[in-house]
Parts: C-alpha cells; sequence; structure tokens
C-alpha cells in the first residue's frame, strides 16, 4: 500500500473582497509622497507649510492635491481653525497611526536591501 500525504494548501477559498480592497489600498499609497507625507504626521498634527517644509522637494500644488486625497481616503483628518488669522492643521486618522509599523518595516526593508536613500525618503529624520 502506498503512503500518500496530502498537503491542504488552503484552509478555506480565498476572499476576492478582501484581496480587492489590498489592492486599493496599495493604490492609495503607492505615489513618490505618500509615505514621506504620512510619516512627517507621525509626531502629530503640523499645518500646511509645515508638512511642506517636512518634505522638501514636495510643490505647493502636488501636496494641497495630495492631501486632499488621502483625506478623501480617511488616512488624514483636516481641521480648520476660526481665529485670526484662521489656519488649518493637518493630522493622520487612527487607521493611519495604526500604519506605523509598516512604515518602520518598509525602512528597515530599504536599508537592508537598497542603496542610501534621498532625503525625502529617510524617515528617520522625522520621528
Amino acid at each position: 500500500m502506498e503512503n500518500v500525504t496530502r498537503l491542504r494548501l488552503v484552509e478555506d477559498p480565498p476572499d476576492f473582497g478582501e484581496a480587492v480592497a489590498l489592492v486599493e489600498l496599495m493604490r492609495s499609497l503607492s505615489g513618490r509622497w505618500q509615505f514621506p507625507i504620512l510619516r512627517s504626521l507621525m509626531s502629530g498634527p503640523l499645518r500646511f507649510a509645515e508638512v511642506r517644509r517636512a518634505n522638501l522637494g514636495i510643490s505647493q500644488s502636488v501636496l494641497s492635491h495630495l492631501l486632499r486625497e488621502m483625506e478623501r481616503d480617511g488616512f488624514i483628518r483636516r481641521t480648520v481653525f476660526s481665529e485670526r488669522p484662521p489656519h488649518v492643521e493637518y493630522e493622520l486618522t487612527e487607521a493611519a497611526l495604526d500604519l506605523r509599523i509598516i512604515l518602520d518595516a518598509f525602512q528597515v526593508w530599504h536599508r537592508k536591501h537598497q542603496s542610501p536613500s534621498p532625503r525625502h525618503l529617510d524617515f528617520s529624520a522625522r520621528q
């Protein structure tokens, strides 16, 4: 009698909806500036100019567009203060704060496998 070993590769069939949601999440964070913007806001709320200073090289129009997109996607909360003069602050939502471990893992991977990065990708300076 033959000894046959059967492998069970997948306990349950994959959840297609979950895979699609993960792909959409990766798309929403796949641009050049999304991770650096998230990282710059990890320490707390910042005004627009402070976010821009923390991400050298980003234009005002690109930053404005990305902040709106990231707010729409649920990563950033925008608060308008109606004082004189009025100002706006940006901060991370709880969902975005939960990405810290992923950002840290990307940083570790990058240091291990890539050559030194340009300043806008070096997250360690902003922690």
